[in-house]
């Protein structure tokens, strides 16, 4: 059996990985032809060397992250949800499906994907490439894709068992606009449903959101293996 890997789900923050990659190579390559010139230019290259050094670290936890953190984060997220095999699912920011196909996998319920798919927060991103993920996973059938915002999604009160978001709503500047999108998963999520939040930063504010909607808010820590590095929560109704 072939090792999953993350590729299929897209590059993350894919100028940021190309622009702290393109800096590695360059200084590196400046620097390193540099050395062999006189004192005072070696001392110069010495420096590019190392500022190339310095941008390759970003470079290579962001590649490890794309590679198997992804995955790892996944699994986390959904052995949060006490799984019964027949839950309705919204994956809010759902990108190439990375948590939607992986929830399709645990339940018969239908998995609504909703996302802007903007290209920039995720190479690749399309409704394309997260179908063909499903197929090549075998649950196209329940997988629904919804082209909508986070922060206005077209499903009715209470209508949902679990909703994931990973990576998402950090994309959104302001904070009322965060907490719309908090608020609207706490709108579509049934009373004894689940929310399984990742972000890279903003997670107290979620929690507050939640907590003051009547949410009993579990904290999981920092999830190992993603950079930049996520931390993760899990509510359900108090």
């Amino acid at each position: 059996m072939i090792k999953e890997t993350g590729w299929r789900y897209g590059v993350d923050g894919f100028p940021y990985l190309l622009g702290c990659g393109a800096v590695a190579i360059g200084s590196t390559g400046v620097g390193g032809a540099g050395i062999v010139r006189r004192r005072a230019a070696r001392r110069a290259a010495w420096g590019a060397v190392l500022a190339g050094a310095a941008a390759s670290v970003p470079t290579i936890l962001g590649l490890r992250y794309v590679t198997s953190g992804k995955i790892a984060l996944r699994d986390r997220m959904l052995e949060a949800v006490r799984w019964r095999g027949e839950e309705e699912v919204a994956d809010l920011g759902a990108g190439l499906g990375l948590l939607s196909i992986g929830a399709a996998q645990r339940t018969e319920g239908n998995v609504h994907c909703v996302d802007l798919f903007i290209t920039k927060d995720l190479l690749g991103n399309s409704p394309e490439g997260l179908m063909k993920n499903a197929r090549r996973a075998k649950v196209q059938d329940r997988i629904k894709i919804r082209r909508e915002d986070v922060r206005n999604v077209g499903l009715v009160d209470g209508s949902v068992d679990v909703v994931l978001s990973a990576l998402c709503f950090h994309n959104l500047d302001d904070a009322d606009d965060r907490s719309a999108a908090v608020k609207e998963a706490m709108r579509i999520v049934r009373p004894d449903g689940t929310i399984v939040i990742s972000d890279l930063s903003n997670v107290d504010e979620y929690a507050v959101t939640l907590r003051q909607g009547g949410f009993d808010v579990r904290s999981e820590g920092r999830v190992h293996n993603t950079f930049p590095p996520q931390r993760m929560l899990v509510a359900r109704r108090a």
